[in-house]
């Protein structure tokens, strides 16, 4: 599955999951993650960078100065 992520700065996102995925930035990001479990951790992109990630569930807030404008590229289990 292929998505498109867009937010704004402050903009918050509710918990939700992803399965393995490929995270390709077309800008800057940071955005403040929280799990489940309670941790939080920062996490921030350059534009054209390319990150895979495990699955997650996760809420998150942008917390920088900039709109994200994210590509997940999310494979099937």
């Amino acid at each position: 599955r292929v998505l498109e992520f867009r937010d704004k700065p402050g903009d918050k996102v509710r918990m939700h999951g992803h399965p393995e995925r490929l995270i390709y930035s077309f800008g800057p990001w940071k955005r403040k993650f929280f799990y489940p479990d309670g941790r939080s951790e920062i996490g921030e992109g350059r534009a054209g960078e390319e990150k895979w990630t495990p699955p997650v569930i996760h809420a998150g807030e942008n917390i920088g100065d900039t709109n994200t404008h994210n590509l997940f590229i999310e494979f099937k289990q």
